[in-house]
Order: structure tokens, then C-alpha cells, then sequence
């Protein structure tokens, strides 16, 4: 199940893009950098790239059609419980 961007109007594509650099430039803006410069939380930094780097990689398909990325499954977990 991929969405094309022909199915949606160009002034939503627009607004969404808005909304996404936004997001984007509150994140970059208000993260706590100075953590990762911390020696003994490297490895679990870096650790948390390779295993997200896995579940890209990854997916499953349902019947039907319907694509799931695993590491979007488990972003989804997290955020919504």
C-alpha cells in the first residue's frame, strides 16, 4: 500500500512540508547534543544505529498488498504504547 503524490493536492504536499521542516528545525534546535558527547553512552549510541539500521532493512507484508516497515511498527509502538 503506497500513497503517490498524485493522489494528494499540492497544497496539502505543501503544508505538510511546512510542518515537517518546522518539526525538523524545533528538533535540531532543542536536542540535547551535548549527551552524545559523553564517552559512556557511545556505545549505546551507537549500538541504537545498528539495530535501527537492521529494522529498515527489514519488513513484512500482510495479505492483500499492505507493506509494514519494522522500524516504523516499533517507532509506532513506542510513541503511541
Amino acid at each position: 500500500m503506497y500513497l503517490s503524490s498524485e493522489q494528494l493536492l499540492p497544497q496539502l504536499l505543501v503544508a505538510c512540508g511546512l510542518l515537517y521542516l518546522l518539526m525538523l528545525y524545533a528538533a535540531v534546535r532543542y536536542a540535547p547534543w551535548q549527551k552524545l558527547m559523553v564517552r559512556e553512552n557511545s556505545n549505546t549510541y551507537f549500538a541504537t544505529l545498528v539495530g535501527m539500521l537492521f529494522l529498515w532493512m527489514l519488513g513484512t507484508e500482510i495479505e492483500g498488498g499492505a507493506v509494514f516497515h519494522l522500524s516504523a511498527m516499533t517507532s509506532l509502538t513506542l510513541m503511541v504504547g
